[in-house]
């Protein structure tokens, strides 16, 4: 059998392999939580069929990560964030699998072959189906606002890899994890500078910042979101009521949302359901219907589809979980 760790010049290797079955995820929710965002992290299958894999390195400031796992749900909340302050960026570059990512606001859907970004010190819900695998930068907050000042704005928005530029930053990425470059500092560092501002220059251009990232749209967006949270129990909250709260027409509001690739009724139907999941996942609810007029939803059969079909569960079964 393998051991736990293997050390090969620059890069550490974990397998959850070596260990008995019944010990791997706990394991593994140790490992991820020391060396990625301490969060609240639950297996989606029985804790024997558990498996996970990940090779890091330094390179320079950066870390870089490989890793492989069975599907899990991994959030970090206010909580996380208080007891542990870590202060950076992750760039992550999915390989195998597929995962949807929430945080400030946006709802995500990463596929293989596609770069997300996320932010350690904001709250996050990630969500693996199932075998996921792929690369992770974690890079320090001021190198990443330095490199890319617009980087709060890019979270949870995932970004194809097959443009020029993409394939450019996908090559170096899969390059730099594997690089000897033990003891030589000032070449790690220039790798390192020159990895952050190729992916930078991926992800400004395949957003279209020029085109869209005014302060205008941004402050619009944001007063929209602010909005919708604060009436997702409004059973009547729909695109006129929207338009005339702000102030703003249909169109100027499409367009803004847009900019996630999202329209406003998706949007807030996606934090209602996610807030439901929060409500029933808490445990201090006992009913249903009651989650669901919480957060807006007045046909209970219409919310226990949407809801299945948004995390693979009934919300009567995640409830009965909880209690």
């Amino acid at each position: 059998m393998i051991p736990v760790t293997q050390q090969l010049k620059a890069i550490t290797t974990i397998d959850s392999a070596a260990l008995p079955a019944r010990d791997r995820f706990q394991f593994w929710n140790e490992v991820i939580c020391k060396h990625f965002s301490p969060a609240e992290n639950t297996p989606l299958q029985e804790a024997d069929a558990f498996r996970a894999k990940i090779s890091m390195r330094s390179l320079g400031s950066l870390g870089l990560s490989r890793l492989a796992t069975s599907g899990m749900v991994s959030r970090r909340d206010q909580n996380d964030i208080r007891r542990d302050t870590l202060d950076c960026f992750y760039i992550a570059l999915l390989t195998e699998g597929a995962m949807k990512v929430d945080q400030n606001g946006r709802s995500g859907h990463q596929q293989a072959g596609e770069f997300c970004i996320y932010d350690s010190a904001r709250p996050f819900h990630n969500h693996m189906d199932g075998y996921y695998g792929g690369y992770w930068v974690k890079i320090p907050r001021s190198v990443m606002l330095n490199r890319m000042p617009n980087a709060e704005r890019l979270t949870a928005r995932p970004m194809s890899s097959t443009s020029p530029i993409g394939r450019l930053a996908t090559n170096m990425l899969r390059e730099a994890h594997g690089l000897d470059l033990t003891g030589d500092c000032s070449s790690s560092n220039r790798v390192a500078m020159s990895l952050i501002d190729l992916l930078a220059a991926a992800f400004e251009s395949e957003a279209g910042l020029s085109d869209f990232d005014t302060s205008r749209h941004g402050a619009l967006l944001d007063r929209a979101k602010s909005h919708i949270l604060a009436h997702l129990e409004d059973t009547e909250l729909n695109s006129d009521l929207l338009v005339k709260e702000l102030g703003v027409s249909r169109r100027t509001l499409n367009r803004v949302f847009a900019i996630e690739d999202t329209t406003p009724i998706r949007w807030l139907w996606q934090q209602r359901l996610q807030r439901a999941h929060e409500l029933l996942l808490a445990g201090g609810e006992y009913r249903v219907s009651d989650v669901a007029l919480k957060c807006g939803f007045s046909d209970f059969s219409h919310f226990a589809r949407a809801f299945k079909s948004e995390f693979g569960i009934t919300p009567r079964s995640l409830l009965a979980q909880t209690h």
